[in-house]
């Protein structure tokens, strides 16, 4: 986590946002029909915040520079989304 998120955000009120953010996409895919939830990207001007389940108890939320490179992003978040759910299960 950021040393922003560190000064206004506790590890808690981080978990209960991305929940949120994440719950409530996969409800407006399955409201519009779109397919199955993959992720959510938060495009923001200095960070981008991607959060996407990994298996049924968890979920990875990466605050990455706006220009960070979204592919390269999402093979890290696919190997680290195996090694979760190797360790909690799917």
């Amino acid at each position: 986590v950021s040393t922003v998120l560190k000064n206004y955000l506790n590890d808690q009120k981080l978990a209960a946002m991305a929940t949120a953010v994440v719950g409530t996409s996969e409800k407006l895919a399955k409201l519009i029909e779109a397919g199955n939830f993959h992720d959510a990207l938060v495009r923001c001007g200095k960070e981008n915040i991607l959060s996407k389940k990994a298996g049924r108890r968890a979920i990875l939320v990466c605050v990455v520079k706006s220009n960070a490179n979204l592919g390269l992003l999402n093979i890290e978040v696919e190997d680290a989304i195996e090694r979760i759910t190797s360790v909690l299960g799917s």
